[in-house]
């Protein structure tokens, strides 16, 4: 018995963590990036702001991330609810272009035309449902073609 308690001892317990991510006005947050700090256990949010994650102990540090919004880091302790409230990032955005390799670069350093597409363009679209369709006659020499042109179907460039 003595030698069971030892063992069980010097195992931390992990505990289950959940919440809501919400901004200052308490709209709920899809698609916030929720991970246990120092590992590679991580999570999006639902599309109602929710998340559940398993952390090691009570020491754990969880990390929410979202484009625009300020990168948050809080401690577990005994709680099992972390309810977040994201604040903007009010640091304005400057323009980067993402090259074929997957490397970011500025537009001025780049020896090759490049295109901008407002969001506001995106959303003049027939089908919402498809990014690339809004994309058709927005960008020069992109041929984008509709599969078989059914709900769901998808689009090639």
């Amino acid at each position: 018995m003595f030698v069971f308690m030892l063992l069980v001892g010097g195992y931390a317990i992990a505990q289950t963590v959940s919440g809501k991510v919400t901004t200052k006005d308490g709209m709920a947050l899809p698609g916030v990036s929720v991970l246990v700090k120092g590992t590679t256990t991580g999570l999006t949010t639902d599309s109602e702001g929710r998340y559940t994650i398993s952390v090691p102990d009570e020491s754990s540090t969880l990390v929410f991330s979202f484009i625009g919004f300020i990168t948050q880091e809080i401690v577990v302790g005994s709680r099992s609810t972390v309810d977040v409230t994201m604040e903007e990032d009010l640091t304005e955005l400057s323009e980067v272009v993402v090259t074929a390799l997957g490397i970011p670069r500025e537009t001025k350093t780049l020896v090759y035309a490049t295109q901008t597409v407002k969001p506001a363009q995106l959303v003049e679209v027939k089908d919402a449902n498809n990014v690339l369709n809004s994309l058709q006659g927005k960008i020069a020499n992109a041929l984008i073609t509709q599969g078989s042109g059914g709900p769901g179907s998808g689009a090639r460039i």
